[in-house]
């Protein structure tokens, strides 16, 4: 992240504080792409930053995701909504352009960076896995721990689906780049998502190079142990 601790708008610390029934104070820190707006909501906390507060003893709650996974997801979310006219479109930026960089903003960052500081290792922390199994997961953990949010409290109702697939399925219309009496469509996330994997599937050059970006992630993934219901 940059040294101001902002990543395009994102600050270091970003956090939501819950206090359960018995008193108990739980932190969750939130990493962009690790199905955040499923589990802001789910954790019904108060927004606030944990590195600017003072604190003796609490619980962080922190998801994980594959670290390939998650940089595809996010690229898609960055690189979405351009006209596939425009010189910023993806596929005429090109591909070394993308994996040259790979930090696009907030969603493609390593995980590990939004963890950098490791407060959290004074305290007991909770880990998720950011999988088909998540939900199952965190509902067996949080039911005597978290307050539950009134469904559709704050406007986001879809509490079955934390990926918000759904979503990916939405595209943009724009004015034609040239001609500008013409629309064109954009594509969809879901459509950028798979063009990547493709890429990926046929350019081991930059799926060596991706891997090797995400490598503190995995790491950092190989080395927890992630709260199971089984």
């Amino acid at each position: 992240m940059d040294s101001d601790n902002t990543f395009k708008g994102w600050t270091e610390g970003t956090s939501w504080l819950h206090v359960g029934p018995d008193g108990t104070e739980y932190v969750y820190l939130n990493i962009p792409k690790n199905a955040s707006s499923w589990m802001k909501h789910q954790f019904n906390g108060e927004k606030f930053n944990y590195l600017t507060t003072s604190y003796s003893k609490v619980t962080f709650v922190i998801l994980l995701r594959d670290p390939i996974d998650r940089w595809i997801s996010g690229a898609a979310q960055s690189l979405y909504g351009c006209s596939p006219e425009s010189d910023r479109f993806f596929l005429n930026v090109g591909y070394n352009s993308i994996f040259d960089k790979l930090a696009l903003d907030e969603h493609t960052q390593c995980q590990h960076m939004f963890l950098r500081n490791k407060l959290y290792e004074n305290h007991n922390v909770v880990w998720f896995k950011c999988d088909a199994d998540l939900k199952t997961n965190w509902e067996h953990w949080a039911k005597d721990k978290i307050t539950p949010r009134i469904p559709g409290a704050d406007g986001y109702m879809d509490t079955a689906n934390p990926f918000n697939i759904s979503k990916l399925g939405a595209a943009n219309q724009f004015p034609g780049w040239h001609n500008k009496s013409k629309t064109v469509v954009g594509w969809t996330q879901q459509q950028i998502k798979d063009t990547l994997v493709d890429h990926l599937n046929t350019c081991p050059q930059h799926l060596d190079r991706l891997k090797a970006y995400c490598r503190m992630d995995q790491d950092l993934i190989d080395s927890v142990e992630f709260y199971e219901t089984r």
